[in-house]
């Protein structure tokens, strides 16, 4: 919504524009008002002269968030923390106070530092490591400042010390059972492919059974004796 002016001539049809009140001003007595400045108020509930509107809104402008979310709830910006031998964390903040909103989606771990539906100018979600090998935690996040509303998805991830869920890239090239390349990003539950057993080291045919996907993650690029390169996470073997 426009802000009404703040000095010179103002009518009574610019004030019902913003307010759709009607042209009676009896009838503005002791609704609220808001300014661009953040600040509120209730117009008299005696006589309200003209001059009473400068620089009046019917809604409060609402403050800016950062990071910045998405303007739809079917499209939500994705704020991802990851956390190895520390706790994630992910923040968002507001320049006015603003009501947030959060439900889980999944995981069991992590909370935040404000109740869900509670005001506050910022909210943390965090989530320590628990000395567990992995975690993951999201929450959908609603944030509403006045007449602006953000959207965000929070996905915070934790590891300890396994290579249980070590990463590669999702270029990197897997050897399948029948001698094939296939990138590890195409892999799915199910595949046969050639596989190293950790007990004898020799190459067996193994079946995939999970395909984990990890979003928020520090890479590494190795060179290899061969000059050839194998990007993967910080805590995979070389």
């Amino acid at each position: 919504m426009p802000t009404l002016q703040s000095s010179g001539a103002i009518s009574i049809n610019d004030i019902n524009a913003e307010f759709a009140l009607g042209n009676n001003l009896n009838a503005y007595r002791g609704v609220t008002w808001y300014t661009d400045a953040g600040s509120s108020g209730t117009f008299s509930s005696g006589a309200i002269s003209m001059s009473e509107f400068y620089s009046k809104r019917k809604t409060a402008p609402g403050g800016t968030f950062s990071p910045d979310g998405s303007t739809s709830s079917g499209s939500r910006t994705l704020l991802a923390a990851y956390g190895y031998y520390s706790t994630a964390s992910a923040s968002v903040t507001c320049t006015q106070s603003a009501t947030w909103t959060y439900t889980r989606t999944s995981g069991s771990y992590g909370s935040a530092n404000v109740t869900s539906g509670g005001s506050a100018t910022s909210i943390t979600f965090s989530m320590p490591h628990g000395n567990q090998a992995y975690r993951i935690s999201t929450w959908n996040l609603d944030a509403t400042s006045g007449s602006n509303t953000r959207y965000w998805t929070i996905q915070l991830e934790t590891e300890w010390s396994s290579c249980q869920f070590c990463c590669f890239t999702p270029d990197t090239l897997i050897t399948m059972a029948d001698g094939s390349l296939k990138p590890i990003g195409e892999i799915q539950s199910g595949d046969m492919i050639l596989s190293q057993d950790a007990a004898t080291g020799l190459n067996v045919l193994a079946t995939v059974t999970e395909v984990i996907t990890r979003i928020n993650r520090p890479m590494y690029e190795f060179k290899l004796a061969n000059g050839a390169s194998l990007r993967a996470s910080e805590d995979h073997p070389p």
